[in-house]
């Protein structure tokens, strides 16, 4: 009897099934509970009527998803009450993406209506909304010849105070008398990518006479993205609607310019911001949206596709002592999904000793993938002698017609092992880390099959899924990628510019 009561102790102590609604979403609450948000809503009635009875205004909707703005407070409340059946919840890491620009392409011949065109393209009648770090509105190049801006509005969703609050229930928006007048507040502080994007774009070319954009004579708007905040991408497909409401009103047709992206998602363009973005695009012609396929063609394998056999295969990680600002250092966070008709497999967690005898020191139980969908399940792996070598966190959710499983391993016992992800069964699954974007690198120099036999059976990382994901990953997005085709190229100081960077 003693032994049976110490191994319900010692099991229920290594599982624990928690009603936490979202991966990392009580520690979002902790930071930014009360800021305004941007969520998605599973469409349905009930989820209407829940909404509308608690005063709840909504943006837009889809076919899946419904999206309004409210605080992580509020979206729990309304979840825990029954309002809401569920919510979509990202753990997105931004980044700005752009390179070599329009020295590499024949914009002057564009401009001019040659080599084949029917008519000369300048932008003129045009809008281009630019959603990026923010712009240096006082640049000459984004001014008419009268001194007056070519901005005709700029939404700040950095800043909730200073000015015209954003009818999306947060940011401030200025418009182009604001700006003119000199009140606007809002400029590109942090970096200068969302000014040369623009000036790459749209830039005039006043302030040297040389250096014109793409559309020299288009009207621009500006929003300046949160990188901070959560549920970034559903903020992207606000903005997008933004501009083309915009645009709508003062009857012109609109490019939404996005070179900004996460690695992290689905990556097969039916989220959220990817399918309001489609809807928008579907709705009337003169809209387009063109954005960036990512910079991390060099960043190495940070992907795994997983073909899950009988066998148990598995793909180790490595801890990573600096870490990323949302998780911390000396954690190890990966992002998983499949589809759920190939979700027919079973998983657990190890840690394996380094070289060079690659010993196992412990593992958990196997689990159903979709097994206790919608919880947070906690879990430990424990070594021979009980010791804990690791807290393991895993949530997993049904996202349409996929299966999301995002796991965190803290409380490490040892910086130097390997741990894995362990699968057996059947299906196939894609995962994303890396240390580049603040997470974890995976394993890639092996031991022979000698020296560890069950390497037979490793899933190897690979660089077969390296661009953004969401919209990039829309057939109605235009996607636009960049291969290195010059060693460098002429400066307007007519120097040649070499980058040290020489990857091809």
């Amino acid at each position: 009897m003693n032994k049976l009561i110490l191994f319900f102790i010692l099991y229920f102590s290594t599982l624990t099934l928690s009603a936490q609604s979202h991966f990392n979403f009580k520690e979002t609450q902790e930071v930014s509970g009360n800021l305004p948000t941007a969520f998605a809503i599973p469409y349905s009635q009930s989820n209407l009527e829940g909404l509308i009875a608690k005063g709840i205004s909504m943006k837009y909707t889809t076919r899946n998803w419904i999206y309004i703005t409210c605080s992580a407070n509020q979206i729990e409340a309304l979840r825990s009450k029954g309002a809401i059946s569920d919510f979509y919840f990202e753990n997105s890491i931004p980044v700005a993406l752009a390179d070599s620009a329009r020295a590499l392409f024949n914009v002057n011949n564009v401009h001019d209506g040659i080599g084949g065109l029917d008519g000369a393209y300048t932008g003129d009648g045009v809008i281009i909304g630019y959603v990026d770090q923010g712009l240096d509105y006082n640049h000459p190049d984004f001014k008419n010849e009268d001194g007056s801006t070519r901005v005709l509005r700029y939404w700040d969703q950095t800043l909730n105070s200073g000015g015209p609050a954003s009818s999306y229930g947060y940011g401030i928006v200025w418009n182009d008398q604001q700006i003119n007048s000199g009140v606007c507040i809002s400029t590109e502080n942090s970096t200068a990518h969302g000014t040369t994007v623009t000036g790459m774009g749209s830039g005039n070319g006043r302030a040297n006479n040389t250096n014109r954009g793409i559309a020299p004579k288009s009207s621009i708007i500006v929003v300046e993205s949160n990188f901070g905040l959560p549920n970034w991408t559903m903020t992207i497909a606000d903005a997008c609607d933004y501009i083309f409401k915009v645009a709508d009103t003062l009857g012109m047709p609109a490019v939404v310019n996005l070179s900004l992206g996460t690695y992290l998602g689905s990556h097969d363009g039916n989220d959220p911001a990817s399918e309001a973005i489609e809807a928008m695009l579907d709705e009337k012609p003169g809209r387009i949206v063109v954005c960036a396929a990512g910079n991390s063609g060099a960043q190495g394998r940070y992907h795994v596709t997983g073909n899950v056999s009988a066998d148990t295969s598995f793909v180790w990680l490595l801890n990573n002592p600096s870490g990323s600002a949302a998780f911390g250092a000396n954690k190890i966070y990966f992002e998983l999904w499949t589809d759920i008709s190939d979700a027919t497999f079973d998983y657990a967690f190890g840690a394996n000793r380094p070289a060079p005898n690659y010993s196992k020191r412990g593992t958990t139980e196997f689990r159903e993938i979709l097994n206790s969908m919608g919880t947070t399940i906690i879990d430990t792996i424990y070594n021979s002698n009980n010791t804990p070598l690791a807290k393991v966190e895993i949530y997993r959710n049904i996202i349409g017609e996929n299966v999301q499983m995002q796991v965190l391993f803290s409380q490490i016992d040892s910086t130097s092992y390997y741990y894995s992800f362990m699968t057996k069964g059947t299906g196939k699954y894609d995962m994303w880390s890396g240390a580049w974007m603040g997470l974890n690198n995976f394993v890639t120099t092996l031991p022979t099959v000698a020296q560890y036999p069950p390497i037979a059976f490793y899933h190897m990382p690979d660089t077969l899924q390296t661009i953004v994901s969401s919209w990039n990953c829309s057939e109605k997005v235009i996607s636009v990628g960049n291969t290195r085709n010059r060693v460098g190229h002429m400066t307007k100081n007519l120097t040649y510019y070499t980058p040290a960077d020489n990857t091809p």
